[in-house]
């Protein structure tokens, strides 16, 4: 038995010197994109410092449920910056983090920005869902 393990050990002592090796490469690897990360996350915070992110959707509240026209133009910088050329839809909205109304809010906020001619009706999505387009 001390023969055979002796043998095993002797054939594979390069298997085993090689992943050793790859192990080594691993960690060096592992502590290159850590670093990397840091140096992005700090990149990053410059830009957002010289390029600050679209400003955010506030809802003000109305006794009657109507939308405000503050709220209304908020809505339209905030669309026009975020969603230049692509499909906005109400439950797409109410997920992005940027955008802070309420969900039966968001849907008012569209119908009124149609209406008003800021969004134009592109299509009709699968159950009915509209989908507007910032008008240029």
């Amino acid at each position: 038995m001390y023969d055979h393990q002796e043998r095993l050990e002797r054939e594979f002592a390069p298997t085993l010197t090689h992943l050793r090796e790859v192990e080594g490469q691993i960690a060096f690897h592992e502590e290159e994109i850590a670093k990397l990360k840091d140096v992005h996350r700090r990149l990053v915070a410059i830009e957002r410092i010289i390029h600050p992110p679209a400003p955010k959707a506030k809802v003000k509240a109305s006794s009657n449920g109507a939308v405000s026209e503050t709220t209304l133009q908020e809505a339209i910088v905030y669309l026009r910056a975020s969603y230049p050329d692509e499909d906005i839809y109400s439950s797409r909205l109410v997920a992005d983090e940027g955008w802070t109304p309420s969900d039966s809010h968001t849907s008012k906020i569209l119908a009124a920005l149609h209406e008003r001619g800021d969004l134009r009706l592109d299509s009709r999505g699968i159950g009915g869902r509209k989908n507007f387009r910032v008008v240029t």
